[in-house]
């Protein structure tokens, strides 16, 4: 039984999931200690619980210490199986979090699933659904990965009630990964959510966010979500390259003025715009599975975090692989996966 250090690198839930994904296309058993224990709040919360739950159903699998706030998890997978699957995070807890842990051994099987989460949808500290359908789907796609994401309902904290729903199925993964350059902007469009709140909010922020960045009108836009269970407000940008998508997000909270939320927003997009790396930050570690998965690969991107770090040890613990990262220069890092 592999086991894996909960503490180690940033020190919370990718280490987690990064493990279950492991351990559903492996068949090996681990066991994880410490579980998110750098975080100020240690242990399994609903929405980890929920993808060690999902990862359990879908393989069949035998766990000790599947319960709120534990700190140890053993999980010994049986054979994974295909199916139309739903998962409810019960809070505004992230679903899509929930969907990377399963994607992988999802992805690798000879069919199609489909998968359904309600819960959050746009979470802090957690990607965004937009993040996942135009960003990375389609490099996971590249190695072999073919998922389609649609979004019925905004789930957004604190009141969550979101639904997303994602097929998936396998694909020919064809050469190694390669992503050197971005290629010619395509496209680049700012959108400010808000639901049951003011208007003035979204128009202020989407004042300030095309006076910072100088887009033009048509290319920052408000939509007002109806549906919502409860209020909420985010701002996304996306900018399309030939070669890559990377979409950025901002989160509104009580008490934070509506042009600090857009500036959080902006800061993001001119600090991605100094690099001519095309991968992200965020996206950079959410590669590696995908990459290791598949014929390896090498990417440029802007960063390597303690994300990235503990992602990759958690991977060459699990799998025969090396993962190299060389500093280029101050805004931009080579990375590759050998398999």
């Amino acid at each position: 039984m592999i086991t894996i250090d909960g503490t180690y690198g940033e020190g919370g839930g990718q280490i987690l999931r990064s493990s279950l994904a492991l351990s559903l296309v492996t068949g090996k058993a681990f066991r994880i200690e410490n579980i998110r224990g750098k975080r100020s709040k240690p242990g399994l919360l609903r929405q980890h619980l929920t993808a060690v739950n999902a990862a359990a159903e879908i393989s069949g699998a035998t766990v000790i210490g599947a319960e709120l706030k534990s700190s140890t998890l053993e999980f010994e997978p049986e054979k994974v199986a295909m199916g139309d699957f739903e998962y409810s995070v019960g809070t505004a807890g992230s679903t899509m979090l929930v969907l990377q842990t399963i994607l992988p051994a999802l992805a690798m099987q000879e069919g199609e699933s489909s998968v359904s989460l309600s819960g959050g949808t746009h979470n802090p500290m957690a990607p965004h659904f937009q993040f996942l359908r135009d960003v990375f789907c389609p490099m996971a796609t590249k190695c072999g990965w073919e998922v389609e994401g649609a979004l019925e309902r905004y789930g957004f904290y604190p009141a969550g009630g979101g639904l997303a729903r994602f097929r998936i199925r396998k694909t020919d993964a064809g050469d190694s990964f390669e992503l050197r350059e971005r290629g010619e902007l395509v496209s680049r469009e700012a959108v400010v959510y808000f639901a049951k709140l003011s208007g003035s909010i979204a128009s202020r922020e989407r004042t300030m966010i095309k006076g910072v960045l100088g887009w033009a009108d048509s290319e920052a836009r408000i939509e007002n979500i109806e549906d919502s269970f409860g209020p909420g407000n985010v701002c996304v940008a996306t900018l399309e390259y030939e070669n890559v998508s990377e979409s950025f997000i901002s989160h509104g909270r009580v008490g934070v003025p509506s042009e600090q939320v857009a500036k959080e927003l902006t800061k993001q997009v001119e600090r991605y715009l100094k690099s001519d790396a095309p991968v992200g930050d965020y996206l950079a570690d959410q590669l590696l599975l995908p990459m290791a998965l598949g014929n390896g690969g090498v990417f440029r991107t802007t960063a390597v975090t303690p994300h990235f770090d503990s992602n990759a040890a958690v991977i060459e613990s699990f799998l025969d692989v090396k993962i190299e990262r060389e500093r280029e220069d101050r805004l931009a890092w080579l990375v590759k996966v050998s398999v």
